[in-house]
């Protein structure tokens, strides 16, 4: 994994949006269980640097998915 305090604000919604659409939308149960570990990793990021309108549940997981591309840069 890169490390996270390199990248922008954008890129890191962008990958937390692509981890969202990736772990909604697979069949496999592990990948699935990986990119929801990496939506927290990134929102959790977010978090730290002050951008704690961003939340982790189901429908802030849901909401996130909607601009992610499946299997996109920050997925698994």
């Amino acid at each position: 994994m890169e490390d996270l305090s390199t990248l922008d604000i954008q890129t890191l919604l962008m990958y937390r949006a692509n981890a969202a659409k990736t772990g909604i939308s697979c069949m496999g149960h592990g990948k699935s269980a990986h990119n929801d570990s990496l939506f927290e990793v990134y929102t959790k990021e977010l978090h730290k640097r002050g951008r704690t309108e961003y939340g982790i549940d189901w429908d802030s997981r849901h909401k996130a998915s909607e601009s992610g591309i499946f299997n996109g840069k920050g997925s698994y």
